[in-house]
This record gives C-alpha cells, structure tokens and sequence, in this order.
C-alpha cells in the first residue's frame, strides 16, 4: 500500500482549531504537479510533493515553487517528515537509507540503516531529539535508532497489544512525548516516548491519519476528521466546494490542503 502522507506536526498556540462551532475552510489556491504520489506540509505552510520520477518539490504555503531535489537513483521515497523544516526526513524504504535535507532541500547527511542491521523497516521518523524511530518488522518492535545506527530503546513486540494480528505500520509520528504508529487494518497505536505501550484506537475505514498538537486527524470517506485525543469522538472538517475525490490531505496552522489527482488545492479557514 502507498503512502499517501507521512509526516506529523507539533504546532503549539498557532489558531488552527477547526473544532469550533461553523468554521469551514475555503479555497484559496490550486498547484498541479506531475505523476504527484504523495506530499506533506510543514509547521511554516510549505507544501512538499514526491512524484514518480523521484522528484521532491517545495512550494511555499500559496503554492510557489520554492526547491526541487531528486534522488531517484536509491528508488521511491516511502515517506517525507517534515516535522522540523529546517531537519528534513526523507525515508528510502528500497535502500534502507534516510536522507536528511535543509529548508530548502540541500542534502545534510544520509543514515544506511542496514549498518545497524536493519533491513526490515516499514516506516521510520524523526524523533525530538533528532533520532530516528522505526519499525522493525523482523521483530514486531518499535525502535528508537541514534545516528550511529546503535539502538536507544526498544518497544515490546507489538503482537502483545493487537491480539496476535499483523501489524505493519506505514506511518510513525512523534508528538508531544508520545509515538503514533498507523496501519489501515489494524488502526492506531500509541506509545510514549520511552517505546512504552500507551492504547490502540481502532479507525473504521481510515486511510490516513496524522497529529497536530494532540490533535488526531484523519482521511475516511473521501473526508477529513477530526478525533478528539480524550473521549475519541469524531467531527468532519467543513470544507467549501471540496473535491469530488480526496486521496491524501494535510494541515499547517494556517491551511489545509487536499489531494486531488495531480492536482493539491489549498484551503484557508474563514
């Protein structure tokens, strides 16, 4: 299954809260992008795209091309975390590598995770501290890896909390001191920072999920929700005039932004 986004967002007091009482959000803006698979934002607005040719594009938050790089020699990029803008994270689930990139998309650095012995991964993210989390499909564990590939700390194996079902996580998110892990089938699980198992929330029918300061956010229907952190209870997002088909969504503190085709269309709240 394609990743359709994989990034989290710790955004702290800046206004975006679509819970209240007859917010919707409106159109403001559309970018094309070509063979587009997947793409992101970031806590500034930025928009990040990944299409087939490899290419990673940046648009700033009215959908103006701001850098482009292309590293289509390690394969598909499975995951982009732009949870810091200035750290970019950029998983290359066939080589095993995370490349790290600037704000504006110049290479930084590159993790080979095979060093460490890792070549069974379904997803991986940043962490606070600037580490790696992954998911160790050859023993069901999450792991907090340092950039020596050295592993920090290690989750229990997961079959313990999900009644014995496979479990392949396609989407890791670190914010504020707990770790999300999202597959389709089997819904939601949170650990805290320690790889300590907190719950797992099922998500009927959801294809993509992410976190906005303790917010949980999600795709299901060819709509976006909003699922309260305490009491789990949903509410659509109210968007004007919205496409007649969503395959991927969004948020900044000021947008969100939907996937339609090749097409992304940038919404504001009114």
């Amino acid at each position: 299954m394609r990743l359709l986004l994989l990034a989290s967002f710790i955004f702290l007091n800046f206004g975006f809260s679509p819970r209240q009482s007859g917010d919707e959000f409106v159109e403001v803006g559309r970018v094309s992008v070509n063979n587009l698979e997947h793409f992101t934002c970031d806590n500034m607005g930025n928009i990040y795209t990944v299409g087939s040719n490899g290419d990673i594009i940046k648009f700033d938050k009215d959908g103006k091309q701001v850098a482009v790089a292309n590293h289509k020699s390690l394969g598909n990029v499975h995951s982009i975390d732009a949870s810091n803008p200035f750290e970019i994270y950029v998983f290359y689930k066939d080589q095993n590598k995370v490349l790290y990139f600037d704000n504006q998309l110049n290479t930084l650095g590159v993790s080979n995770l095979e060093d460490g012995g890792f070549v069974l991964l379904s997803a991986c993210a940043r962490s606070f501290d600037s580490k790696i989390w992954a998911f160790d499909l050859s023993d069901l564990k999450l792991k907090k890896i340092k950039r020596d590939m050295t592993v920090e700390l290690s989750s229990g194996n997961v079959r313990e909390y999900s009644s014995g079902q496979n479990f392949a996580p396609f989407y890791i998110a670190d914010v504020n001191k707990s770790v999300y892990l999202f597959d389709s089938t089997s819904g939601l699980f949170e650990f805290d920072n320690f790889g300590n198992y907190k719950r797992n929330i099922t998500l009927t029918d959801a294809k993509q999920f992410f976190v906005m300061s303790g917010n949980l956010f999600f795709l299901k229907n060819n709509a976006v929700y909003q699922l309260d952190n305490e009491f789990l209870r949903e509410k659509m997002i109210l968007v004007k005039d919205g496409p007649v088909s969503i395959s991927a969504f969004s948020i900044s503190p000021d947008r969100l932004v939907l996937q339609s085709g090749n097409e992304l269309i940038l919404y504001a709240q009114k």
